[in-house]
């Protein structure tokens, strides 16, 4: 009964702090600053940015002749079901709000806002055992289109935010898993995160903020808890792409909030830093070591996880 005394304080406390913050838009996890230098380099024709935005802008769901594949009342991962369908306007959605940006032609912020409100309108539930894993890894696109939008454009609504804010926390929030604290080990824990980051923006909601910081910070299974001081983190030596999941998922949790006024990047000594250090030495083919490690579901007494390979 007193830890969840403390624990009920402690997210007051934190609720309180970031009450005091002005929710910033865009921000999830780009913000008006960042699309700014963004696009000065892509109109001034400098590498990388100038080639990365030909990619963007040859890419079939940035164009303005894409066909929207939903909306669908439910969508579910594992049993899948309209999950590709999700992806791709999700997808699409972002591509035409940088689009829009980049371009200034609102033909494209249009397109975007449509597919986003369609969705709003229409979706009502995110099933399957893996609803967490695609709501994370869609995190940026979702979020991060609705957020451009929102803060760019002089064509979003106050009633556009709402319809939206009602999926994110009706429809998106619940699946996440961050309505709880129960979350999924590692990997699949952060990609809960990276959702409930960008859902608990977006809706300029301070408790759950504070809860995804909670999150973050005091969940064993996952997150900070699941790392250790050398860099490693639970999927080290599992494999690559899982490793490079865990601390990309962080980060991006992590970037949202900092846009947000809320500074996760220097929690125990600057672990994020040290997850990334870990994981580019590991791929550089540096000798680093290893301590046995794992998640709450594996333990991993060496590392034979090889070099990046992608995952699996």
């Amino acid at each position: 009964m007193l830890n969840c005394l403390w624990a009920a304080i402690f997210l007051f406390l934190l609720s309180f702090n970031v009450r005091a913050q002005t929710f910033v838009h865009p921000g999830i996890p780009l913000s008006g600053s960042d699309l700014s230098i963004l696009k000065a380099h892509v109109q001034a024709g400098d590498y990388p940015w100038k080639q990365a935005y030909d990619i963007l802008a040859a890419d079939s769901k940035s164009q303005l002749t894409y066909q929207m594949q939903g909306p669908f009342d439910s969508v579910a991962r594992n049993i899948n079901y309209n999950l590709n369908q999700w992806r791709n306007d999700m997808s699409a959605s972002f591509n035409l709000s940088m689009m829009w940006y980049f371009t200034g032609n609102e033909a494209y912020a249009v397109k975007a806002r449509d597919i986003l409100v369609a969705w709003a309108n229409k979706q009502v539930g995110f099933g399957g055992q893996e609803a967490n894993l695609d709501l994370g890894d869609y995190a940026y696109a979702f979020g991060g289109a609705a957020s451009i939008l929102r803060g760019t454009w002089g064509g979003w609504t106050p009633a556009n935010t709402a319809t939206v804010q009602k999926l994110f926390n009706n429809v998106y929030w619940p699946a996440s898993g961050c309505s709880g604290y129960a979350l999924g080990p590692a990997n699949k824990g952060t990609l809960s995160i990276a959702a409930g980051a960008a859902i608990a923006a977006f809706s300029d909601d301070p408790a759950k903020v504070a809860h995804v910081v909670h999150l973050m910070r005091y969940i064993g299974s996952t997150g900070f808890k699941n790392t250790l001081p050398s860099g490693e983190n639970g999927e080290s030596a599992r494999d690559q792409g899982h490793a490079h999941g865990m601390w990309g998922n962080l980060a991006f949790a992590a970037e949202v909030l900092w846009k947000q006024g809320l500074d996760l990047y220097s929690e125990l000594d600057n672990r994020l830093l040290a997850t990334a250090e870990f994981f580019s030495r590991k791929n550089a083919g540096e000798p680093i070591g290893y301590i046995p490690f794992g998640t709450t579901d594996w333990y991993y007494l060496t590392d034979e996880s090889g070099l990046w390979d992608g995952g699996s």
